[in-house]
């Protein structure tokens, strides 16, 4: 189901732009990329006149676009990240307040920066239009395909089934997830002159 709901939104590619926080429909991505790739034939053959070479410079300035949206795409899912343990406190914080989970969902859309208040508003804005929440989480992890995400979804999924105390899964799990970015972030700065070399 998820797939399907995905794709009901528009092609891989739509959901790719979305990824990437790119406004802009398939068709005139797809035209920009097509005009750059047609004008830069175009100036090749006129300067060059070697088809391999117009053919290598009209594929390399037509994947220009491609590169620019998932550079963006990359950036945006890492400030996610980053954020992502802060949220699951404010919903923590707001389901012990006696506040429903959805109406939580809507705090953090209100409260927190962006990418993460726009994801979590989206999905609180598909739930209140009669989406089941199970569905809206599900797009969620889809949007945004990063392992904290799909571990959040699953818990939330096993405590709607099996019960259990919402305020202290989302504690652990906040928990689990500064952990493990704060670990990987180690990892990082020790292997970054390894990386560097």
């Amino acid at each position: 189901p998820t797939v399907h709901l995905a794709r009901k939104k528009g092609s891989r590619l739509q959901l790719f732009l979305q990824q990437g926080a790119v406004e802009m429909q398939v068709s005139m991505f797809l035209m920009i990329v097509i005009g750059l790739g047609m004008f830069t034939w175009v100036t090749a053959l006129l300067v060059n006149g070697v088809l391999l070479t117009c053919f290598i410079a009209a594929a390399l300035v037509g994947s220009i676009p491609f590169a620019v949206v998932a550079y963006k795409r990359s950036r945006r899912f890492a400030r996610f990240e980053e954020q992502f343990s802060d949220a699951m406190d404010l919903l923590a914080r707001a389901v012990r307040a006696g506040h429903a989970f959805t109406t939580a969902f809507s705090l953090i859309g209100e409260e927190m920066p962006d990418p993460i208040a726009q994801e979590f508003k989206y999905t609180f804005h598909q739930q209140n239009l009669g989406l089941p929440m199970r569905d809206a989480l599900a797009n969620l992890a889809v949007r945004m395909p990063l392992p904290d995400v799909r571990i959040f979804v699953s818990a939330l999924q096993i405590q709607r089934d099996s019960g259990g105390n919402l305020g202290e899964i989302l504690d652990n799990l906040s928990t689990v997830i500064r952990e493990r970015f704060s670990l990987l972030r180690d990892v990082q700065t020790v292997t970054a002159e390894g990386r560097l070399s």
